[in-house]
């Protein structure tokens, strides 16, 4: 599973975030296994305005410094994966 499906899945089991906005600090804490600097920018390069490559799927938009907001469309894609 990837770093980014467990973000999600942690935000969706209410162990990070609340309100569907989750801080870089809490993934590196959440997910000690991942180097700090790895885990520090899942949420940055994740952000929906960024260019990636057309298979890889955007998941955050940036609302302050080291904050970001998970898509509630990504929460409910993964809600029906896990058969919620």
């Amino acid at each position: 599973m990837s770093l980014r499906t467990k973000v999600i899945d942690a935000v969706l089991d209410d162990h990070i975030g609340q309100n569907n906005i989750v801080s870089r600090r809490e993934v590196i804490d959440f997910f000690p296994n991942y180097s700090n600097s790895y885990a520090g920018v899942i949420l940055s390069n994740s952000e929906m305005n960024r260019d990636h490559s057309p298979n890889y799927q955007s998941f955050t938009t940036r609302i302050g410094r080291g904050q970001n907001r998970i898509h509630q469309d990504i929460l409910n894609m993964r809600q029906k994966e896990r058969g919620e």
